[in-house]
């Protein structure tokens, strides 16, 4: 439903702009500000172990990414098992997390 003042108005064109539409490259680089979290994140998550220590060997805060991903993979584990995936999909899950 319009409200009263647009109902009135059949001309109203109403004008969204995105702030990142005009934007520059350069202005937009600050999106990715740690992207050996970010990749560490899509490592573990996409089971790419190696990947993943390498991440987490070159950015910061080690002990916390550590226990992040002890976290997911303990819960990607339980997933697995919960919805009777292969046996190997599991148990390689719960070895990443030790």
């Amino acid at each position: 439903m319009l409200p009263s003042t647009m109902k009135d108005n059949k001309d109203t064109i109403v004008d969204i702009e995105d702030e990142s539409m005009h934007m520059t490259f350069e202005e937009r680089e600050d999106d990715f500000r740690y992207p050996f979290s970010e990749l560490f994140l899509w490592a573990v998550l996409t089971k790419r172990q190696e990947m993943a220590l390498c991440m987490w060997q070159h950015g910061e805060e080690a002990m916390a990414k550590a226990l992040v991903a002890c976290r997911l993979y303990k819960s990607l584990a339980q997933e697995a098992a919960e919805d009777y995936l292969e046996v190997e999909i599991c148990e390689e899950l719960r070895q990443y997390a030790e």
